[in-house]
């Protein structure tokens, strides 16, 4: 029974103490959640955040991509300096086409020892060439096309005429005089290549100073020398001589000319 007292007496006081502190609390409190400055600040529900919810993903802001504007091309301007300086080789380019360095180098340095070196240098490509004539004269020769035995191909008396001559190689030798700014003299050129390739002696004269690119032609070409123009008056290229060293005549055409157009011109006398 005394257990029972003191237990309720205990009891008692621990609600009387927390009522005394759960005063004391509200109080404080009280004052501060009455003051207009701060009743309209602490708002935690009305603001329609649930703060006791999970947190929402966080948004991650996308880069802006930077569209860069183009700016208007700018006309590109020709270097003239560059092609007006001898020491660049594109001072002597003429389109893909650039002279030998051995002429470039004589261009440039006109002195007696590169001009000796330069003119060396062209006789060993004419005696090159005139090597590779003879052989080619050579094989021609010794390879020839046989028409089969009991064929007799029936041919024209013009036919007939050009195939003689065409076959006499030994008896017709030709020069033709070229400017290397001509296209007809360019021309003409495959028509001395083909005159080669039959075993005919062949050889060009060159009557400018300008580069030439002789490379793949099957005959020599040279200087022509000042008396020569002037000797045979040669007023306009191509210009070919033929020489017939069985009649010792010598055949001169102006303007471009095929093979048959020469010796169609033979035929017929034409000389001067």
């Amino acid at each position: 029974m005394h257990l029972q007292d003191a237990g309720l007496s205990t009891l008692r006081r621990c609600m009387k103490l927390a009522s005394q502190r759960l005063a004391i609390l509200v109080s404080c409190f009280l004052p501060a959640m009455n003051h207009p400055a701060l009743a309209d600040e602490v708002k935690f529900f009305d603001g329609g955040i649930d703060y006791w919810a999970a947190p929402a993903p966080k948004v991650v802001d996308q880069p802006t991509l930077k569209v860069e504007q183009k700016k208007p091309s700018e006309p590109s301007s020709f270097d003239w300096q560059r092609v007006m300086d001898p020491k660049n080789d594109d001072f002597f380019r003429e389109g893909d086409y650039v002279p030998p360095a051995a002429f470039m180098e004589v261009a440039r340095d006109p002195s007696d020892q590169n001009i000796r070196m330069w003119n060396a240098y062209i006789e060993k490509k004419n005696n090159l060439a005139a090597r590779l004539q003879q052989r080619l004269q050579e094989y021609a020769a010794s390879n020839a096309p046989m028409a089969p035995p009991g064929v007799v191909q029936a041919q024209t008396p013009r036919q007939q005429s050009t195939a003689t001559s065409e076959a006499d190689t030994k008896r017709y030798q030709f020069r033709m005089y070229f400017d290397s700014q001509c296209p007809h003299c360019k021309r003409m050129m495959q028509t001395l290549a083909e005159l080669s390739e039959k075993g005919f002696f062949v050889e060009a004269r060159q009557i400018d100073r300008l580069p030439f690119d002789s490379r793949g032609l099957p005959f020599a070409i040279s200087a022509a020398a000042p008396d020569e123009v002037k000797r045979h008056a040669i007023a306009s290229v191509p210009f070919l001589l033929v020489g017939d060293l069985k009649d010792k005549i010598v055949y001169k055409m102006a303007g471009y000319k095929s093979v048959s157009d020469i010796f169609g011109e033979i035929e017929n006398g034409v000389k001067r």
